[in-house]
């Protein structure tokens, strides 16, 4: 299959051919509503072996801002796409940290909120490391961002 490119970002993300048809198979997963160009904040490409970029030798990460929350929705170019994971299939959609704008250390991740509807505060469920507010681990209970508690 050859060797990996390095990453490179694609400058007109929100009119780029290949990153608009790769959102229409992330629309497919996606729970937010239909996702517009202008929701498009950051795409990167990278390629796997010569030749011209296809479906099967190309990944796409794509940033999509959905109110105060931004996602990175991946597009690996092998697996399946009607599985949505890192693993076996082809798309799957993250939550960057608010904080170090990164995605890794999931078991680290917070979100900001709660599940009760008759919570006076809500929170904006956006993501933040644990590392990255300066607590130890996962509370058991809802957590609220700086941000939310200064309402």
């Amino acid at each position: 299959s050859g060797p990996v490119s390095d990453w490179e970002v694609v400058p007109d993300a929100q009119s780029d051919a290949h990153v608009l048809k790769a959102v229409l198979e992330v629309q497919k997963f996606w729970t937010h509503g239909a996702i517009d160009p202008s929701q498009l904040t950051a795409a990167r490409v990278r390629q796997r072996g010569a030749g011209r970029r296809t479906k099967t030798n190309t990944d796409l990460e794509v940033h999509i801002q959905c109110g105060e929350v931004v996602y990175k929705a991946a597009i690996k170019g092998e697996g399946n796409p009607k599985i949505r994971d890192p693993v076996h299939g082809r798309i799957w959609v993250t939550q960057l940290c608010v904080v170090c704008s990164k995605d890794d250390n999931e078991d680290n991740l917070l979100l900001c909120g709660t599940d009760d509807p008759d919570a006076p505060l809500q929170g904006c469920e956006r993501s933040h490391h644990t590392y990255c507010v300066g607590i130890d681990e996962v509370p058991e209970d809802d957590w609220f961002c700086s941000k939310c508690k200064a309402k």
